[in-house]
């Protein structure tokens, strides 16, 4: 695969997102997120999205860095303000996704997030 097509993914992935569609047909079915901060493990596209739609509430004001493409992963480096300061603290992630043919495989968080995250039940879905 090459680095235009992870691009392409990309895109229309942030951009159903932004649109507030529903982005988890971005996903394979077997699709995992990880949040290493918390070791937060959650899989499937619905699991997924959910997770990410209340995480992202909870992370105020949110900026892109950067965002980086290869030939199969796309990285994005990030900041947001740490609710739990009011805002005082802002906390650096960055998430890395694997993307096979035109989906994104798999996606992991690495930065301190998981205070931002939302609750999940035993079954590993958002309470």
């Amino acid at each position: 695969m090459e680095e235009q097509t992870t691009k392409e993914v990309m895109d229309r992935y942030f951009k159903r997102m932004g649109a507030g569609e529903d982005f988890s047909d971005c996903y394979t079915s077997d699709l995992t997120w990880t949040t290493f901060d918390d070791g937060t493990h959650v899989q499937g596209p619905r699991q997924v999205r959910k997770y990410l739609l209340a995480l992202h509430e909870n992370m105020v004001d949110a900026r892109t860095r950067k965002l980086i493409f290869t030939d199969s992963s796309a990285y994005l480096e990030g900041d947001c303000a740490d609710s739990s300061t009011d805002g005082i603290n802002r906390l650096a992630y960055c998430v890395a996704y694997d993307v096979t043919d035109d989906k994104i495989t798999a996606m992991r968080c690495y930065g301190a997030i998981g205070h931002l995250a939302p609750k999940l039940s035993r079954a590993g879905s958002v309470v």
